[in-house]
């Protein structure tokens, strides 16, 4: 197996909740899942010591759509991970650990109308990272955020 593979399988990196096809069908697409691992999400696991979950990652068109994702979304190249620890304080370490290595296009704290929250994170191979850090949460738009920011939320 690809060592890109240490700490997740490779169909955690395509898994979807619904019935429709979302396998990786272009080169590119295996090549972009396989430096996110290897740059972002295996260091990641190394420094927390825990397993991370992938929600979602690599997405079809159909799936994408399926799933009200934005046209332009990374998850398309398979440059992008919804990802969780389950446990909201883990999550928070694992945001500060990702912005601290600093290996991402985007990292995003994300909240649902359900009170629901994962980590986004972005990475592009061929490089042009943005490193933007932003937040996500229901019915606001995106805006620029940090783990300082996470952590004083977090203390209210």
């Amino acid at each position: 197996m690809n060592s890109d593979y240490k700490y997740f399988k490779p169909s955690e990196m395509f898994r979807t909740d619904t019935s429709l096809p979302n396998i990786p069908t272009k080169r590119e697409e295996w090549l972009n899942i396989e430096a996110l691992l290897r740059n972002v999400l295996n260091p990641a696991r190394e420094t927390i010591g825990i397993p991370i979950y992938v929600n979602s990652g690599y997405r079809s068109a159909v799936v994408n759509r399926a799933v009200n994702g934005a046209k332009n979304s990374q998850h398309l190249l398979g440059q992008a991970a919804d990802i969780t620890t389950r446990n909201l304080f883990s999550d928070v370490q694992l945001f500060g650990i990702l912005e601290a290595q600093g290996e991402f296009d985007q990292l995003i704290w994300e909240v649902n109308r359900r009170n629901t929250q994962w980590i986004h994170v972005s990475y592009k191979r061929e490089g042009g990272n943005r490193h933007q850090v932003l937040c996500k949460f229901p019915n606001q738009p995106y805006k620029p955020f940090s783990f300082a920011e996470l952590q004083r939320m977090m203390e209210v």
